[in-house]
């Protein structure tokens, strides 16, 4: 038996104010299983732009909140699924009707999208019709 995923650390406010370390953005990768071009779409960073904040090792302030906006995400969904990573992923990355047909990982693109997301979850683990 596999064992359970650990959770993507998520920055605190200190450290998104400062800049959060860009590894961050590596670890969201491997961790969803996307590529480059699907991870700055969702985190809204230009792919040079994220690949020189992967060599200087800090992101920007707004950078970092969206980096950790998705790490949310992505931890919700493990928690859901027992922590079973593999069925979080599968569960962000197909269309969701509650979502309008987008995936949640497409939704998440922004504050707003991420938050329906995060109801979603929560409706979901209740029980509660979506």
């Amino acid at each position: 038996m596999e064992s359970p995923a650990q959770p993507l650390t998520i920055p605190d406010l200190e450290e998104i104010r400062g800049g959060a370390p860009a590894n961050i953005l590596a670890d969201l990768k491997r961790l969803l299983s996307i590529s480059d071009l699907e991870l700055v779409a969702v985190v809204g960073i230009p792919r040079q732009t994220m690949l020189r904040r992967l060599r200087q090792g800090r992101l920007t302030r707004h950078e970092s909140d969206r980096a950790a906006r998705l790490a949310r995400v992505y931890n919700a969904a493990l928690e859901f699924f027992d922590y079973n990573s593999e069925s979080a992923v599968r569960w962000l990355k197909y269309g969701n009707p509650a979502l309008r047909g987008e995936t949640p990982l497409e939704h998440s693109d922004t504050e707003v999208g991420a938050e329906e997301v995060l109801t979603v979850l929560h409706r979901l683990a209740h029980g509660i019709p979506l």
